[in-house]
């Protein structure tokens, strides 16, 4: 279906979900609990909570 539907491009399967520069993936996941922030000062880093461990202790914070 994606090869298909949306040319082989998550780009355009996410477009045509209502995704954009506007209306974020990262940020729909954040708010449905499946995703969290990194809490580190000014870091902007997303995913799940083992996600995050594993940058923070990358990252050092």
């Amino acid at each position: 279906m994606l090869a298909t539907r949306y040319e082989g491009s998550v780009a355009q399967l996410l477009h045509g979900h209502g995704y954009d520069a506007d209306h974020s993936v990262t940020n729909d996941a954040v708010r449905s609990g499946g995703w969290e922030r990194c809490p580190g000062g000014g870091c902007n880093y997303a995913g799940t909570s083992a996600s995050v461990r594993n940058h923070r202790a990358k990252a050092a914070h």
